[in-house]
């Protein structure tokens, strides 16, 4: 990701378009464990409540 200066605003961009399995992205979203559905939700929204 890249982030452009527009004044006193930033926009983020995609900087490199890396194309990858859904199988790659569980294991990179998970850490190579598997965990159910809502678990991962779970932890998901809690690290979404603690940036607030």
């Amino acid at each position: 990701m890249k982030y452009r200066s527009d004044g006193d605003r930033f926009r983020l961009e995609r900087g490199k378009l890396c194309l990858t399995t859904l199988e790659q992205a569980v294991d990179g979203l998970t850490g190579g464990r598997p965990t159910s559905l809502s678990d991962f939700e779970k932890t998901l929204l809690a690290k979404l409540a603690a940036q607030k």
